[in-house]
């Protein structure tokens, strides 16, 4: 009789290697960050013959700001001015009884407290003379400030320098918070330090 075939083996699966276990995503630290920056702030007073209608005037506000920052040597953007009615009047202006006072509020924010510096002194270097021009070339040829504008006094600039610390909240402190069910969104996190360094000069012509 023929020899019975001998059964052919079934070869075992190998096992199926695991997945790679993810690394965590790490989360916010924590860790307080520092920005320094600098202010530059001073005022200017003009004449004009309308105090209310003048502080009103947008192509005013904007000449103004884009004089500022000609004169300072920086974006616009680095600029901010605010028109009140009034101001110190000259001497000068005891022959004009009609005539009034605006006064601008302007801010110039810098990077460093050397940059602000020498924005303070071209600023108190400017004459009043010299910015009114300025001002001028930057309205537009309807306005009626156009030939009249007159800058009778101005503040040379008050430097200050200030160190803004700031935390960010962890990813464990958002789910502390959340389960809190009757808790309120934190305004904010975060620690503020101030250093100052304040020279102001003052010159009106």
């Amino acid at each position: 009789p023929a020899p019975t075939p001998a059964p052919t083996p079934v070869p075992t699966p190998e096992p199926t290697p695991a997945a790679p276990t993810p690394a965590p995503t790490p989360g916010p630290t924590g860790a307080p960050s520092a920005e320094d920056y600098a202010t530059v702030s001073g005022e200017v007073t003009m004449e004009v013959e309308n105090a209310t209608r003048s502080c009103a005037d947008e192509p005013l506000e904007d000449a103004f700001l884009s004089a500022k920052a000609k004169v300072a040597g920086v974006p616009e953007s680095y600029v901010t001015v605010q028109c009140l009615e009034g101001g110190v009047a000259s001497r000068r202006l005891t022959s004009r009884r009609l005539a009034e006072l605006i006064t601008w509020d302007y801010q110039i924010r810098v990077d460093s407290q050397a940059e602000a510096d020498a924005i303070a002194a071209k600023v108190d270097n400017t004459s009043t003379t010299q910015l009114a021009t300025e001002v001028m070339a930057f309205l537009p040829d309807t306005s009626e400030l156009k030939q009249t504008l007159k800058v009778t006094g101005k503040s040379a600039a008050a430097v200050t320098v200030v160190t803004v610390t700031t935390t960010t909240s962890t990813e464990q402190d958002l789910e502390d918070f959340q389960d809190d069910s009757n808790a309120h969104t934190p305004a904010a996190l975060g620690a503020v330090a101030v250093a100052m360094f304040t020279a102001t000069l003052a010159l009106y012509h």
